[in-house]
């Protein structure tokens, strides 16, 4: 039915039903709505399905970017990484772990500092001075890493990454959480 990333489909049968379909990554966007064949005039019925296309063209365009993605090409974005992961990376660090939790509510093991997620600009002298060095954040769930994450590319760092899920998703693949309160 779709031809592939971005293609929008539309069909219209003769019951007068119109759907459209439109694919961005991993959504699908599906809309139905029922066109009278005899009541409406034909070029009625067209312009409500050029409508229908331009709604789910504009919803696709103004839609922010998958998690870890940004939505405008060349924009720099930020990585997610899973448990797994995250483990394999524990066994050669070459990073800096940050957790950005609020409050605090444990840590990984290997942590390098606790910087709350909306604090982030009291505690820039506490971050690599290097833009491009390599940084890896977590919290609880993983929404407040993702918000630290869009704060710091946005202020010029290029090699960011979050915890996807945080630690709940860390102990719920096994791993343990350490408490070590500031």
């Amino acid at each position: 039915m779709v031809a592939g990333e971005g293609a929008i489909t539309l069909t219209v049968n003769s019951y007068g039903f119109a759907t459209s379909c439109h694919m961005h990554g991993n959504m699908i966007y599906l809309v139905r709505i029922f066109l009278p064949n005899r009541e409406v005039p034909m070029l009625r019925r067209s312009l409500l399905l050029v409508l229908v296309v331009l709604t789910i063209a504009a919803l696709v365009v103004a839609r922010p970017g998958q998690r870890g993605q940004s939505a405008a090409p060349g924009k720099a974005t930020y990585g997610v990484v899973t448990p797994a992961q995250l483990t394999a990376m524990l066994t050669q660090k070459d990073f800096v772990l940050i957790n950005v939790h609020i409050p605090y509510d444990g840590e990984i093991d290997k942590t390098d500092a606790f910087i709350p997620y909306n604090e982030i600009n009291k505690n820039l002298a506490r971050l690599p001075a290097d833009k491009n060095a390599k940084i890896v954040l977590y919290c609880r769930s993983g929404h407040m890493s993702s918000l630290a994450a869009e704060d710091l590319v946005g202020r010029g760092y290029t090699n960011v990454s979050h915890l996807d899920g945080g630690m709940a998703a860390w102990q719920t693949a096994g791993y343990t959480i350490v408490d070590r309160k500031p």
